[in-house]
């Protein structure tokens, strides 16, 4: 019966252990994820920094439009209706 009692006593006083042990390592984690913001940001300016954006691209890329229509065409008059 004592060896269940001791036991339980373990049992109890490693609970506040544990948990110091889990604020610990969530400390370390949520230094190294800002860590990783911080060089995420850094490498996002550079990136815009230098590409250029995609309406740049699209006309650098395109090519020249065609000239619109002639606008005699425009005046020729009304088409003919087809034989039935």
């Amino acid at each position: 019966m004592e060896s269940l009692l001791v036991l339980l006593a373990l049992a109890v006083l490693l609970v506040p252990v544990l948990l110091v042990v889990a604020l610990v390592q969530i400390a370390g984690l949520k230094s190294r994820v800002a860590e990783l913001e911080r060089a995420l940001t850094g490498l996002r300016s550079e990136a815009e920094a230098r590409a250029p954006t995609l309406a740049e691209r699209m006309a650098r890329e395109a090519p020249p439009r065609p000239a619109p229509p002639a606008p005699a065409a425009a005046q020729a008059g009304p088409v003919p209706a087809a034989p039935e």
